[in-house]
């Protein structure tokens, strides 16, 4: 199984609560850290060859972005992250599936992606698209 997040690892992850529940199966936990925004950085993730599922938990929100002020700045960037970096990793981690006889990818999302909220039109949209997507 592998989680990955957008920079910085979460502290709290080192911990893995979960772990051992996972572990009484035979199963492997790989918490892997990767920079959404950057697609070298997902291609170093496919170091884990025997991946089965891969959950991304990652995304970003810039709340406060009215839309006449630096929107399409704003939008840019969550879109870099929640919908293009999303991409990538479904990329970059399809081959490995395959190869393993199939897999789960798994995307977390947001209730954003179903329903806009004030100042955050930028994000709803990226998380609607990263929606639409999967």
């Amino acid at each position: 199984m592998l989680y990955c997040f957008l920079n910085p690892f979460p502290a709290s992850f080192s911990r893995l609560n979960g772990k051992s529940q996972v572990e009484q199966y035979g199963l492997r936990v790989v918490p892997i850290q990767v920079d959404l925004g950057d697609p070298q950085s997902i291609v170093a993730a496919q170091t884990a060859p025997d991946v089965q599922v891969v959950i991304n938990n990652a995304g970003v929100f810039q709340a406060g972005t009215p839309l006449a002020e630096n929107a399409i700045a704003a939008l840019e960037f969550q879109m870099n992250i929640n919908v293009y970096g999303l991409i990538y990793m479904a990329q970059a981690f399809a081959p490995v599936l395959k190869a393993n006889g199939g897999g789960v990818f798994a995307q977390i999302n947001s209730v954003a992606s179903l329903k806009g909220f004030p100042d955050s039109a930028t994000y709803c949209a990226s998380k609607a698209a990263a929606y639409s997507i999967t």
